[in-house]
């Protein structure tokens, strides 16, 4: 019988293959930082001690040093009441410090995001353009050498989204702070 760190292990591995065979198809920086990502989560996963790894209080989910909501309960939210449904939880819109620790955590989230082929989803982080035009998380840290697959929005209200596609690895996006999205919650360690 597996254990559950083989299991994440494991499971981590197998992503990271489907990644790297995404990555090779097309070529682009943004696959590649995607897989570098992955793989620095994967060895810190396999480091960590176990009780480093999952003690985070529900509803969230530690994925090697953060912990991760995928907001289910309220799906649909502007930017503004998904931060707020955050904060109520205890934590705020997702501010990761490793994405490939976000992309671990979501990777486990597919089958209640209902991601499949062909099927994309945006999910709101915790970054948005102030008032001088510069992107910055909620923490009031800047957002740094980020790679955008698309401009979406028709305003100057502009706020980070996260595409899970279905047939590709995951992408940065701005979007319109206005517009419904699914949201990611992260609580501060």
């Amino acid at each position: 019988m597996l254990t559950l760190r083989a299991c994440l292990v494991l499971g981590s591995a197998l992503l990271l293959c489907n990644v790297l065979a995404a990555a090779k198809k097309s070529q682009s920086q943004e696959s590649l930082q995607l897989v570098e990502a992955l793989t620095t989560a994967l060895k810190e996963l396999t480091n960590a001690p176990f009780s480093a790894r999952f003690s985070c209080p529900p509803p969230f989910t530690r994925i090697i040093g953060e912990c991760f909501y995928f907001n289910h309960i309220h799906p649909m939210l502007t930017w503004d009441d998904a931060r707020y449904v955050c904060q109520s939880a205890g934590g705020d819109l997702a501010e990761p410090e490793h994405f490939g620790a976000l992309y671990l955590f979501l990777y486990t989230q597919r089958i209640s995001m209902h991601i499949t082929e062909g099927n994309d989803h945006r999910l709101r982080l915790g970054a948005k353009v102030d008032d001088t035009g510069t992107w910055k998380w909620v923490s009031g840290r800047p957002v740094e050498d980020v790679i955008w697959l698309d401009y979406e929005a028709n305003t100057t209200d502009l706020c980070m989204s996260l595409v899970i596609r279905g047939d590709g690895p995951p992408a940065l996006a701005m979007d319109d702070c206005q517009i419904a999205q699914y949201s990611v919650c992260e609580l501060p360690l």
